[in-house]
């Protein structure tokens, strides 16, 4: 997710090169082999990741924004865009809660994996945001349920996952 301006302005340098380096790619490899078609998904992929992100991020700046619901896991990434979309500054935020504006850096580079429970209500309340749960549902677990793992948000091959039913 794309959180500022300088992100932004990265991204799209990065969108370019990688489009730069697939149309060099597609001219220097003959089309009827398995590296051609492996690495066009791979540079298509990419930029399609990297214009996602540029776009959500732009749709953000609008006047009228419809936040769509996201999982409770994905929480931060609502606290991130809706600071956008409201167009506030990190200070901006800060100031409205009375805190030093690296903190408010701090907590968007990590996703706010170093905030409280009740840091995140107080931005949440500070962002004027009305979040509730929808109604839900909870299995006891059996042995004929099935523990899943979801991966955590910055996840890679050997981190740590999450056990939900």
């Amino acid at each position: 997710m794309i959180k500022n301006n300088t992100q932004l302005s990265n991204t799209k340098k990065h969108l370019a090169d990688f489009q730069n380096a697939k149309k060099k790619f597609e001219i220097d490899n003959p089309k009827d082999t398995l590296k051609y078609k492996i690495g066009i998904n791979s540079f298509n992929s990419m930029i399609e990741d990297l214009s996602n992100q540029i776009n959500e991020y732009e749709n953000l700046q609008k006047d009228i924004v419809l936040m769509k619901a996201r999982k409770l896991y994905r929480f931060s990434d609502t606290l991130i865009a809706s600071r956008i979309a409201k167009g506030w500054s990190q200070t901006q935020l800060a100031d409205k809660l009375g805190i030093d504006t690296q903190q408010i850096q701090r907590y968007e580079s990590t996703d706010y994996e170093s905030a409280s429970y009740i840091r995140m209500i107080e931005v949440a309340l500070a962002l004027e945001l009305d979040l509730e749960f929808k109604d839900f549902t909870i299995q006891k677990q059996t042995t004929k349920n099935k523990i899943v793992k979801i991966p955590t948000k910055k996840s890679t091959k050997n981190s740590k996952t999450k056990n939900v039913l």
